[in-house]
């Protein structure tokens, strides 16, 4: 059955009438949408494989704002210029920060003089940030010193200072497979060159004059961590150290896993969070002081005082903090909502975070690749998303708090299996309990314990926040410890995490009957990821490390030096840790010929499998059984590849 010329006009007809109902309702919030469609070009950009013609990118994003300027009213001309602006702001980034990246292991230890950024304790000893390197020409990059010296060692190593170093470097590591978390383009625009350890103690040459400005914050930072570690024990003072300076290196590794496990470990990170729950603090502290004094209480609004005295309060925090992207991004929301109060209106709105996030995007457009801008902006735009429906809901505060518990977890949880291969089922109730103690106890006495230390005055505040960062640990342990606190997912492919983001955006920001779309888009994004192909044979570079997966675990050769690539392997398809192919659940399904020759049953069926083809790449290789799909992660050539 053929369609005629009529039919064709009259679903074109409701198409457009629909498409302009859509865009009539939909006219005050159609700024909100513009982050997602500059975030698009960015992502674009990041997921080539070449690096693009710089100057042809250019071009084309000065023809695009041209092309707005003549077509003002076209939506379609205007959505393809914002992608076209995010594509080329990433690129520009990219120029302006050209990290050079250590391409090769040095080979043996040589003697460096550099000048310490930072130095902090771990578990194992010290990691330092260097920079100004002589003789290499590199800027910046960290060194691990381990052993008993290290963790004994009573030497403050201080931001400024020169020292004379004999260390060992290595190149960064990149993705583990196509789609893996890439560490070295997050080390690239940190402008760290690369990594390596430290063969023995440094030599102070020079210490740093403190009378400039610019050892300020980092000797403050250094000076502030030493006196958590003088009072507190070790698990307190490091989770501590955590929540007031971003110092999370100190952090145990039981720890660490405990609040991995149970869901809360972005109570670790300074984020929206700890920025709101200080902002506010620091807000209402001084309202309450300032109506203390009569003649600012009678004469003043109090409200906004306060409200612009917060601003500066909290910017330090920031800086001090380590400014990381979720407390860039609660920082200008909260200035956001100050402003809506001097100006006697609502701040926290979708708009507010869309600024947020532009501002964010425009000049850091990196972010968007990295985990914690996605959790971030994720939770927050759900939250808020759901409250402008059910606005009542806030006047309930327990159900409030379970609400908003179970609408930041989905989204973590999505970015979560993306980036970690991991999902927690019980975070909602270790939030339910953390996030209150956290924001009515842990973090208010955080602040009272950094305002003492600045006077010197370390005592009762910060045994007050030892206690709170016990409980706190005891309440991550016991959730850790329950059923369906740690299962491993298969990484989603690119399309899959393409389709939920946008469903879940759709849903978020649109208001019109058309939102519920946004439902039937999760719900195929979540088949797809159920049926999506998962790779069956894994191959290292050069061919040393190889890998099957059968329907009990991922076995490998045991190849140490790429344990952690066969780890990560291993929970790209869902299984928590490998296992060599000689354990009992593996030797039945492989059989070695020859060094190069392999069988392998799937199904009862036997594929031979030759890897000799692959002995002289430098680079890794997934397979996928029976078809022998072969998916290369070839060399990118990207400046930080």
């Amino acid at each position: 059955m053929y369609l005629k010329n009529d039919d064709i006009k009259r679903i074109w007809s409701s198409f457009y009438a629909l498409w302009s109902d859509f865009l009539e309702y939909e006219r005050p919030r159609l700024p909100n949408f513009i982050p997602v469609v500059i975030g698009t070009g960015i992502w674009l950009y990041f997921s080539l494989q070449n690096e693009p013609n710089f100057l042809l990118n250019m071009c084309m994003a000065m023809c695009s704002v041209g092309a707005v300027l003549y077509w003002k009213k076209d939506i379609i001309v205007g959505i393809i210029a914002l992608i076209c602006l995010g594509f080329f702001s990433a690129q520009l980034r990219t120029v302006m920060v050209d990290t050079t990246m250590l391409e090769e292991k040095t080979g043996k230890i040589i003697q460096l003089y550099a000048t310490v950024e930072s130095c902090e304790k771990t578990e194992r000893g010290l990691i330092f940030t260097l920079n100004d390197i002589e003789p290499l020409h590199l800027k910046k990059i960290q060194l691990v010193w381990n052993g008993a010296k290290a963790k004994n060692c009573k030497q403050d190593y201080e931001h400024g200072m020169r020292i004379k170093v004999r260390a060992c470097l290595l190149p960064l590591y990149g993705q583990s497979f196509p789609g893996a978390y890439d560490f070295k383009l997050q080390q690239y625009f940190r402008g760290i060159s690369a990594r390596g350890y430290i063969a023995k103690q440094p030599t102070i040459l020079r210490v740093p004059n403190m009378r400039r400005p610019v050892f300020t914050i980092e000797s403050l930072r250094h000076s502030i961590n030493r006196k958590i570690e003088e009072v507190l024990p070790p698990d307190e003072a490091a989770v501590s150290q955590a929540l007031i300076t971003g110092n999370k290196h100190g952090i145990s590794k039981q720890i660490r896993k405990a609040f991995s496990d149970s869901g809360t470990a972005h109570l670790l990170a300074i984020s929206g969070l700890h920025m709101g729950i200080i902002g506010f603090f620091i807000f209402w502290l001084f309202r309450i002081i300032l109506c203390l004094i009569p003649p600012i209480a009678l004469y003043h609004d109090v409200k906004k005082v306060s409200a612009v005295l917060s601003l500066p309060l909290l910017l330090f925090y920031l800086l001090l903090s380590g400014h990381s992207v979720p407390s860039i991004r609660a920082y200008i929301m909260h200035m956001l909502i100050m402003v809506g109060i001097l100006m006697s209106r609502k701040g926290l709105t979708m708009r507010s975070i869309c600024i947020a996030a532009l501002f964010i995007l425009l000049v850091t457009p990196e972010v968007l690749m990295f985990p914690g801008f996605q959790m971030s902006f994720g939770a927050v735009i759900a939250i808020v998303a759901f409250y402008e429906k059910y606005e009542k809901l806030e006047q309930h505060p327990i159900m409030a708090i379970v609400m908003t518990t179970m609408l930041a977890s989905l989204p973590v949880a999505l970015f979560s299996v993306s980036n970690f291969n991991q999902l927690t089922l019980n975070s909602m109730f270790a939030n339910v309990l953390a996030i209150p103690l956290m924001s009515f106890f842990i973090m208010p006495i955080a602040m009272i314990s950094l305002l003492f230390m600045l006077l010197d005055w370390v005592t009762f505040p910060m045994h007050a926040l030892g206690f709170g960062v016990k409980l706190l640990i005891k309440i991550v342990k016991f959730a850790a410890t329950l059923p369906g606190s740690y299962i491993v997912m298969p990484t989603p492919e690119p399309y899959v995490m393409a389709i939920l983001i946008y469903s879940g955006l759709w849903l978020a920001l649109v208001h019109h009957k058309v939102r519920r779309l946004g439902f039937a888009g999760i719900a195929v994004g979540l088949m797809c990821y159920y049926f999506q192909p998962l790779p069956d044979l894994f191959i290292s570079p050069r061919g040393k490390a190889i890998g099957f997966r059968t329907p009990d675990a991922v076995c490998f050769n045991s190849c140490r030096p790429f344990r952690s690539m066969a780890t990560a392997w291993a929970k790209s398809v869902g299984f928590d840790s490998r296992k060599k192919w000689t354990s009992s659940k593996c030797s039945e399904f492989i059989t070695q010929e020859s060094d190069y020759q392999y069988t392998f049953t799937k199904k009862d069926k036997d594929y031979q499998i030759d890897i000799s083809q692959y002995m002289d790449s430098d680079y890794a290789h997934i397979i996928y059984l029976p078809t022998m799909r072969a998916v290369s992660n070839e060399k990118r050539n990207r400046p930080w590849s």
